[in-house]
This record gives C-alpha cells, structure tokens and sequence, in this order.
C-alpha cells in the first residue's frame, strides 16, 4: 500500500507564507504511521538526524519529534532559516533517499508551515 501524502496543497503552504520567505519558519509535521511501524520510524528519523548533524543542512535551524501516546503518530517539529532553505532541502538527493525509506512506513502527513505567535517558559 502506498503512503498517501497529504501535503496540504504545497502552492497553497507556499503562497500562504510567501511573505514570510525570508525569516526563520516552523514546520510542523504530523505523521500518521502504519500499525506497529512508530518505533521503526523514530529510529530512521534520528539516524538522518545524526547525519544531517555530521554534514549539517545549509538553513537548517533545529528540529525536534514527537510520538503519540497511544503509538499512532509522530510529530516533527522542524525550523528552518526561510521556507527557500527548506525547499532546497526537499531538493536535495539526500532528503529524496530518506523519503524513499520513510514511506513505507507512512500511512498519512499533513505538513503546514508556522511562525511564532508566543513562546512562554516556566516561572
């Protein structure tokens, strides 16, 4: 069964923030995964993280993930200098090859560009 990536109308993501092309930008995100596959995906995940940190992304900022309790989900919290560096990253042969080993194990993602509104720390 093939993955169905939801990816939320990408004009639609890139027009949206368009005016926003050149500050730092979150991208969230949720991925739904196929039964019994979070653990498998978490794993590559952090493995491309690790390489990623060892011939680090031109414009990527940080990157966080995040499992559902109940194992269904994944939540990737990605920021990036501008949405142009993470196009390019989308671009890249690197990105394509890890896509083509997370598929699989994808039933759904629903990808949407954010900026910061507020942040708040513990008092």
């Amino acid at each position: 069964m093939r993955a169905r990536l939801r990816h939320t109308d990408k004009r639609r993501l890139e027009k949206d923030f368009m005016s926003n092309n050149h500050k730092p930008v979150i991208l969230i995100n949720t991925f739904t995964l196929v039964p019994g596959k979070l653990d498998e995906f978490v794993e590559l995940q952090a493995e491309q993280a690790r390489r990623n940190k060892a011939n680090p992304v031109p414009g990527f900022q940080s990157g966080r993930m995040f499992r559902s309790v109940d194992g269904t989900k994944a939540v990737l919290v990605t920021s990036f200098d501008s949405i142009d560096a993470h196009k390019q990253l989308m671009e890249s042969d690197v990105f394509k090859e890890h896509r083509n080993r997370i598929r699989p194990l994808i039933q759904d993602a629903e990808p949407a560009y954010y900026e910061l509104a507020y942040e708040t720390e513990r008092l």
